[in-house]
């Protein structure tokens, strides 16, 4: 990956969308949901346990399940936040609840398939279609644009009761950024066990936070068997006790009563079983960049609506100079408005709490502008972009 790519995605300023609650760049954020008992409020950041012993996966050998593991694996760009995710399905990613709380948390996410260390042309994958989320177990679903699972592959996971002195291994996105601050969080390989049993699983594999949303898979069957999502801090140098997973034993059983269209590591195209949105303004579908509704300037619609869950995207050919009006009713429900570059990066956001919002500056076009509801509202809406 070039440097004119990485860049922008590890100095962009963190932005909130709605109070979605974006996980910061250096950090796994704080919101945890379920806890075993054994793991208390200090256990907020992903940490490296003892001496740091992950290696780049360019370093392992070319057709071992290990590497070919790796391939699934993505670089989450959220704004000026990141996490990491992996394909469950040819079109599904997963990642944590606290990288994506919310679907205004999903708007603009980008992954990087091939963000590894001496690789230059790697390409952004729209994965901002919000699918659904559960915070006890902190997981999260998005679904990505032109399935990128048919090139990249994607991962088994595996209900596996796991036993102390396991062996496994995480791969994730990082790098020791408290020793090398500008250093650039490529795919990593950190091998470890499993140390410590319960609803959360204990592991001494090396992450950081970033690493958020990683899979730990069996050193044996090569399979996920647990969702990466904190760690035991010792102190403020990303170092510490323990690391901690959601086994796939809690979450495989939740995805099929409720996702059951969801097809694991399919070929075919899958189909989340969360109903998606019923809106038919005209407009739709328009809820991905990759989907998003041409518009002429001046531009203005007529009779658009987002629903619980909507993101209804608008492409602007020329960026140059925009002012963009969104009109609803906050009393029937409170909408915000963002503006992203082709990528997903967010450029500008407008989340106040009256009856307009409104963004104006000077863009590099094409840009397109989101529509979305704060934490699920839903409204009719108009949209002039001038």
């Amino acid at each position: 990956m070039s440097n004119a790519l990485r860049r922008p995605l590890l100095l962009a300023a963190l932005l909130s969308l709605g109070g979605g609650g974006c996980v910061a760049e250096l950090g796994d954020g704080t919101d945890l949901g379920v806890s075993d008992g054994a793991v208390d409020a200090k256990d907020s950041a992903a940490v490296i346990v003892g001496s740091i012993d992950w290696v780049g996966v360019q370093a392992l050998a070319e057709g071992t399940a290990a590497r070919e593991n790796a391939r699934p694996i993505a670089y989450l760009a959220l704004g000026g936040s990141r996490c990491t995710g992996f394909l469950i399905a040819p079109d599904v990613l997963m990642t944590n609840h606290h990288c994506i709380p919310s679907a205004a948390a999903a708007v603009g996410a980008t992954a990087y398939f091939r963000y590894e260390d001496g690789v230059t042309d790697d390409v952004a994958v729209d994965c901002s279609t919000f699918i659904g989320n559960d915070a006890g177990l902190d997981f999260a679903l998005l679904q990505c644009a032109g399935r990128p699972g048919d090139r990249f592959g994607t991962v088994g996971l595996e209900a596996r009761d796991a036993r102390v002195g396991d062996r496994v291994y995480a791969i994730h996105q990082n790098c020791d950024y408290y020793t090398t601050p500008s250093c650039a969080p490529t795919k990593k390989y950190s091998a470890g066990a499993i140390r410590q049993l319960g609803e959360q699983l204990g592991h001494d594999a090396d992450t950081l936070g970033g690493s958020s949303g990683s899979p730990v898979f069996s050193d044996d069957s090569h399979a996920v068997i647990a969702l990466h999502r904190a760690g035991r801090s010792t102190g403020s140098d990303g170092r510490g006790t323990m690391n901690f997973a959601v086994p796939m034993t809690r979450i495989l059983p939740v995805l099929a009563s409720r996702y059951p269209g969801l097809t694991l590591g399919a070929r075919a195209p899958s189909t989340p079983a969360a109903p998606g949105p019923t809106t038919t303004d005209g407009y739709e579908p328009n809820d991905t960049r990759g989907g998003a509704t041409p518009t002429a300037r001046p531009f203005a619609s007529s009779g658009a609506r987002v629903e619980a869950g909507d993101l209804d995207h608008f492409v602007v050919a020329d960026g140059t100079t925009l002012d963009v009006t969104l009109r609803f009713s906050h009393a029937a429900g409170d909408l915000d408005l963002a503006v992203v570059d082709a990528t997903g990066r967010q450029l500008a956001t407008s989340t106040g709490v009256a009856d307009v919002e409104r963004i104006q500056g000077s863009f590099t076009g094409p840009v397109v502008v989101v529509v979305y509801g704060y934490n699920g509202a839903s409204a009719a809406y108009d949209l002039t972009v001038r």
